[in-house]
């Protein structure tokens, strides 16, 4: 018994210990992801607003980039500007969609088509201080050229450090119902059946739709400098 207290006393591995790491090659010799990502911004909004960046614009802009640093997110958003770049240098269709479409940021970089201020849409929902979640952006590739971008990070990041990941979908037409019929009482007391829930139904998985962000399906995941 003392031994095994012993051995376990020994053993400090937290959980916190387990992050993201996201490339170095991002990052210019001489700047930090911080400053490189606002770098980036900066002449991202002043080709987004050619008669000038509006003053909301400007402090969303500010406030996105002050919160992207505190959480240390900042090689993420350099990762997924990167692949977007390359795919848009080569005419390949792409869009970034869902939580993501709410950032100023996400807008002047390029990764989305939606003006946030323009929307009234909340950044919050897609990054925030209190969840201390990384955020997720979906980047949808067009489906004939899709493989050219793969291969593109392959290279770029090396296939020891890229990965494809896929999330199957269980939910399809043929899974049973999660809700069976279940005994009721009616008006009168008596048993009676009680309405059946139908289950819902997804269609199968769209391979078609790919997506460049790691965690979610048919993307490669770049890793390098730690994003947290």
């Amino acid at each position: 018994m003392f031994e095994t207290l012993n051995v376990a006393n020994r053993c400090n591995f937290s959980l916190s210990e387990i992050k993201y790491e996201y490339p170095e090659e991002l990052v210019p010799a001489g700047e930090t992801p911080a400053t490189h990502l606002r770098k980036l911004t900066e002449e991202g909004a002043r080709l987004r607003y050619p008669k000038g960046v509006p003053a909301k614009v400007r402090k969303l802009i500010d406030y996105e980039l002050q919160l992207i640093a505190e959480l240390r997110y900042d090689s993420f958003f350099l990762t997924i500007e990167d692949i977007v770049r390359y795919a848009r240098s080569k005419d390949i269709l792409c869009q970034g969609r869902g939580s993501a479409a709410n950032s100023a940021v996400c807008y002047v970089l390029g990764i989305t088509s939606i003006d946030p201020v323009r929307s009234g849409l909340l950044f919050e929902r897609f990054v925030s201080a209190e969840r201390r979640e990384p955020p997720d952006i979906d980047v949808d590739f067009e489906a004939e050229r899709r493989e050219e971008v793969i291969q593109w990070v392959y290279a770029r990041y090396g296939r020891d450090r890229a990965a494809i990941c896929s999330t199957p979908d269980t939910t399809g037409p043929g899974t049973p119902a999660p809700v069976e019929d279940v005994p009721g009482r009616d008006a009168e007391g008596s048993d009676t059946p009680a309405p059946t829930a139908d289950a819902p139904t997804a269609d199968a998985p769209n391979t078609d739709a790919p997506n460049a962000d790691a965690p979610n399906a048919d993307a490669p995941k770049a890793a390098g400098p730690d994003a947290d």
